[in-house]
């Protein structure tokens, strides 16, 4: 059974101001990064009021004839999120060959994801693409992430590139799992 994209509710929030919001973002990533993969430090300071949360919704009727087990009430069933923050940088730290010199509104796009059971439904693509949206619409001219590197073709069909430092792809672990630093340029008009 797919999801009918037309039933889907997309919806996003600042940060801890709109508490119901973040708590279903916290929910879905807690299950997914923390239970699913392991990691150990999933949330952090820019969960505040300083990043954007998103949240894809399907009415509790599909949801329930997809996973069983989700019993969260009401008439739809949070599956899928993401956040997003403006990158803040001192003059003194961009230096000429880093990724952010001598950009000044860079957004950084993470933590996105959906429940197991949710997946290859464009759930994914959906919460990318409204994220992509909001950072442009908030003045935006480039994006950064930092993509599981069994992900990174996901958001290579968004436009995302690897970033490039030194002539090699910018590479590194999370709690012993391998990223690569992606970004997009964003178009100016």
């Amino acid at each position: 059974m797919g999801i009918d994209h037309s039933e889907i509710r997309l919806d996003f929030g600042q940060g801890h101001s709109d508490k119901s919001l973040y708590d279903k973002a916290a929910t879905i990533r807690t299950q997914v990064f923390q239970v699913e993969q392991g990691y150990k430090h999933e949330f952090d300071q820019l969960d505040g009021d300083a990043a954007i949360h998103f949240v894809a919704e399907v009415p509790a009727s599909v949801a329930a004839q997809l996973d069983s087990s989700l019993h969260g009430g009401g008439e739809y069933q949070a599956v899928a999120a993401g956040r997003i923050y403006q990158l803040l940088y001192k003059a003194e730290e961009c230096k000429p060959n880093s990724p952010a010199y001598p950009l000044e509104m860079v957004f950084s796009l993470g933590r996105i994801c959906c429940l197991k059971p949710f997946r290859g439904q464009g759930l994914g693509l959906l919460i990318l693409n409204k994220m992509v949206s909001t950072a442009k619409r908030l003045g935006a001219n480039k994006l950064v992430l930092n993509a599981q590197a069994d992900k990174v073709g996901f958001y290579a069909r968004s436009g995302f590139t690897v970033i490039q430092q030194d002539g090699k792809d910018w590479c590194f672990e999370d709690e012993g799992n391998p990223h690569v630093g992606m970004q997009l340029l964003c178009d100016s008009d």
